[in-house]
C-alpha cells in the first residue's frame, strides 16, 4: 500500500473546539512528504511466560507512597470499578462510590475504557475530577464511534464532543487512546486527514490492532504530530517499542509476568523517563483479579 499523493478537497473546519484546533487540509500536509513503501512489521520476540509472587510489606507500602508522586511515570490498570477486587485490594465494606477515590490513594493513573462504550458526560467528568488528587492523571479511550464507526471519518460530531467534554478534567487528563479495531487495515492518508484536526493540548496515542499499521511511514506521521505509538505487550507477540512523541503508552496485556518479565520492562520504562519521555502503562484487569496488586507490584520499583 502506497501514501495517497495529493487529496482533491479540503476538509471543512470543525466547530466546537475549533479554538483548539490546528486547521490546516491535507493537500498541505501532504505536500512534498517523500512516499514511502509500507513494509511489514517486524515484532519482538515472546518473552516466556509465568507469575511472580507479590509481597506486601511496609516498605512496600513507603514506596507506594512515593510512588504516587512520581511526574515522569503513570501506572495504573485499565478500569478501577470492579467489585471482584473486594477484599483483595479494596477493602470490604467499601462502598463503589469510593473505589476511585481509594485507587487513586494507592496508583497515580487509570485507563478508562468506559468512554470507549458511552460518551462521558461534563457531570461525569467532573465527578472523576473531584474524587482524585491533584498529581493523578486519567487516560480516555476514544468512543467506539469515533474508531470503529466512522473509521476516522472527519469532519465527526462524535469526535467534537468528546474531545470538547476531556478538556474539562483539567491537569488530570494524561492523554486520549484512539485504539483501531483489528480489521482497520492500514490507511496513512485517513491517518494524516484525522490528526491534522485533533486539538492542541490534549496528548493522544494510537494503538493499531492490524499489522498493516507498523511501518516507518507510518511512524513518520504520528512524528510530525507529536502522537504516540501505544506498545502492546501481550502472551503471543509485543509490538514494536517505537518512540514517535515526547511521551509514551504501553497496555500490559500478559496473562501474568515473572520477576524476569517485570524487571526487564520497569528498565525499559525507567530508560525512557530518564530520557525524559513520560510515561503511560497499564495492566489489564480482564480474568485477573489481581491487576492492581500487579501494577503496585510494578510501580514500587520505578522512580519515586
Amino acid at each position: 500500500m502506497e501514501n495517497c499523493r495529493r487529496l482533491e478537497n479540503k476538509i471543512p473546519k470543525i466547530n466546537g473546539y475549533s479554538r483548539l484546533h490546528r486547521i490546516r487540509t491535507p493537500a498541505s500536509l501532504l505536500k512534498n512528504r517523500v512516499q514511502k513503501r509500507l513494509k511489514r512489521p517486524i515484532f519482538r520476540g515472546i518473552f516466556d511466560t509465568g507469575c511472580f509472587g507479590i509481597n506486601i510489606d511496609a516498605s512496600f507500602g513507603r514506596s507506594l507512597r512515593h510512588n504516587a508522586r512520581m511526574a515522569a511515570i503513570w501506572f495504573g490498570t485499565s478500569g478501577f470499578s470492579y467489585k471482584e477486587w473486594r477484599p483483595i485490594f479494596y477493602p470490604e465494606g467499601l462502598s463503589e462510590k469510593q473505589f476511585l477515590q481509594y485507587y487513586s490513594g494507592k496508583l497515580n493513573s487509570v485507563e478508562i475504557d468506559y468512554t470507549f462504550y458511552r460518551m462521558p458526560s461534563a457531570k461525569t467528568i467532573e465527578s472523576w475530577k473531584t474524587s482524585t488528587p491533584e498529581n493523578f492523571k486519567f487516560t480516555l479511550k476514544a468512543s467506539q464511534q469515533i474508531t470503529h464507526r466512522q473509521r476516522l471519518k472527519v469532519p465527526s460530531e462524535a469526535l467534537d464532543y468528546f474531545m470538547g467534554v476531556v478538556p474539562g478534567l483539567g491537569n488530570r487528563l494524561g492523554m486520549v487512546l484512539f485504539q483501531l479495531p483489528p480489521f482497520f487495515k492500514c490507511d496513512p492518508q485517513k491517518l494524516e486527514m484525522f490528526l491534522s484536526v485533533l486539538p492542541r493540548g490534549v496528548p493522544a496515542a494510537f494503538e493499531f490492532r492490524h499489522e498493516s499499521w507498523f511501518t516507518v511511514g507510518v511512524y513518520e506521521l504520528l512524528r510530525g504530530h507529536n502522537i504516540a505509538l501505544c506498545i502492546h505487550d501481550a502472551d503471543d507477540h509485543t509490538t514494536p517499542t517505537e518512540l514517535t512523541a515526547g511521551f509514551t503508552y504501553v497496555r500490559l496485556r500478559r496473562s501474568g509476568y515473572t520477576n524476569e518479565q517485570r524487571r526487564e520492562w520497569q528498565e525499559r520504562l525507567r530508560g525512557w523517563s530518564d530520557r525524559g519521555i513520560e510515561v503511560f502503562a497499564y495492566i489489564k484487569h480482564e480474568d485477573n483479579p489481581y491487576a492492581p496488586l500487579i501494577a503496585l507490584d510494578f510501580a514500587q520499583d520505578l522512580p519515586k
